[in-house]
């Protein structure tokens, strides 16, 4: 398989679907990331996203160290540790939250979380569906609930702050490291296009499988910081969610939570970030959609411009068929 290397990713690219074609009667360019949208017309601008979202939405336990105090959550309790001093809360007592809160000296921490999961539960939110710069905007313009983010966080590998800091810059600041890890994926990565190939005939040839899984390589952010690093759809969306839940959601301005995004027509997987800000009846979630798949290999192919990254997924090429909250739990 090393003669891939000698072949142009266009080249390579245009082989690929040319010879996907013409063995599987088009199934495999049918299924392909590459073209989402052929054939049918159901994409994330005219689905019912907001049916998908809910799905599988649910508050999950944490316990997270926070600044001088120890905040968790269960389906039953919520409690904070102060000095030693721990304080429970049935999950829905929120005016004894409110005083454990005033208590302590916090600044409304269990309030939040217990309204928060109560929200959540009950169905006492709205979700709102935006353009990534849009999503920004909005996040920005009514006061956050971190702890309701949280909630929402599914479990990725850890990362420590220290190294993304190294490679793209501190995740504390959720809007910078999105676009930096844009810039990172496209500097230090490339779609794997041989897997990508290989993939294509096990798609549409009885009997031919595993051999793509056996050409992987390392692609985690040891072997990303190193360059070169050969990835797939999967791969970034599950590096996603490892940089942007590398600190606690209390510790990100603004706070986001990371969900991943399958198209399960063309075999691809994305990423959904969501927040959480006040609102007058209960809880906003405004939702933004991001696709690194794209927004490297469209660039490789010098298919982007500084009016078109790519990286914005809330288009007509993007569906939604399931959405998962806690990295496919």
């Amino acid at each position: 398989m090393d003669r891939f290397r000698d072949v142009s990713r266009r080249e390579l690219l245009a082989a690929a679907a040319t010879a996907a074609a013409s063995s599987g009667g088009g199934y495999a360019v049918y299924r392909s990331e590459f073209v989402p949208g052929v054939g049918y017309g159901t994409n994330l601008r005219n689905q019912d996203v907001a049916s998908k979202l809910q799905q599988r939405l649910r508050p999950r336990d944490f316990t997270v160290d926070g600044d001088d105090v120890e905040v968790s959550s269960t389906a039953t309790r919520a409690s904070v540790e102060v000095d030693g001093e721990r304080r429970t809360v049935r999950h829905r007592d929120v005016e004894e939250a409110r005083e454990v809160d005033e208590d302590l000296g916090l600044d409304v921490v269990l309030k939040e979380v217990v309204e928060g999961r109560t929200a959540l539960e009950d169905g006492g939110y709205e979700l709102e569906v935006h353009a990534l710069e849009g999503f920004f905007e909005r996040v920005t313009q009514a006061p956050a609930l971190p702890w309701t983010v949280e909630q929402l966080r599914g479990e990725f590998e850890d990362v420590p702050p220290s190294k993304l800091e190294e490679i793209a810059v501190h995740p504390s600041d959720s809007a910078e490291l999105v676009y930096s890890l844009m810039h990172l994926f496209r500097e230090n990565t490339s779609y794997d296009l041989r897997r990508y190939a290989v993939g294509g005939v096990e798609n549409t040839l009885p009997g031919v499988d595993g051999v793509r899984d056996r050409l992987a390589g390392d692609t985690d952010f040891g072997a990303i910081a190193s360059g070169g690093a050969e990835m797939f759809c999967w791969e970034y969306s599950s590096r996603v969610g490892e940089a942007l839940h590398s600190v606690p959601a209390h510790r990100q301005t603004p706070p986001v939570a990371v969900v991943e995004v399958v198209d399960s027509h063309h075999g691809h997987v994305y990423n959904g970030l969501v927040s959480a800000v006040e609102a007058e009846d209960g809880v906003t979630l405004p939702v933004a959609f991001v696709d690194y798949t794209f927004s490297t290999l469209y660039h490789d192919l010098g298919r982007t411009s500084e009016d078109d990254e790519r990286l914005d997924a809330y288009d007509r090429r993007h569906r939604a068929d399931d959405v998962y909250w806690n990295a496919y739990d």
